[in-house]
C-alpha cells in the first residue's frame, strides 16, 4: 500500500479496488488487520433503554486472520484487553506447522 501511495497506481484506491486492511494488527503488530472486534457505526445511537456501551463497543480491536481473541467474560477495561491481546499474540507467533 505504500508504494501504491508512493508511485501513485491507484490499486488500493478506486471503485475497483479490493478489500484494504485497516492498519496494522493490533494483536501481533505483524500482519494487516482484516477484522474488527467491537465497535459501532458512528450514526449508530443507543435507544432510550439501552445500557451503556460495552468495552469493546468504545474500544475496537483490529486484528489480522491469525490472531484470534479469547476471553472467558466480556472484556470491560485496558488491562483485560491487554491480557486478551498478549494471549492472542503468544497463540498467533508462536503457532508452527507440526
Amino acid at each position: 500500500m505504500r508504494l501504491d501511495d508512493r508511485w501513485g497506481t491507484g490499486y488500493w484506491s478506486g471503485d475497483s479496488a479490493p478489500a484494504a486492511p485497516e492498519g496494522i494488527c493490533d494483536a501481533c503488530k505483524r500482519r494487516g488487520a482484516w477484522l474488527i472486534v467491537g465497535g459501532r457505526y458512528e450514526d449508530d445511537d443507543l435507544d432510550e433503554g439501552d445500557d451503556e456501551p460495552s468495552f469493546l463497543m468504545e474500544h475496537p480491536v483490529h486484528l489480522c486472520g491469525w490472531c484470534r481473541l479469547d476471553w472467558e467474560k466480556p472484556i470491560e477495561t485496558t488491562s483485560e484487553l491487554d491480557q486478551a491481546l498478549s494471549r492472542a499474540r503468544q497463540k498467533s507467533i508462536a503457532w508452527s506447522w507440526r
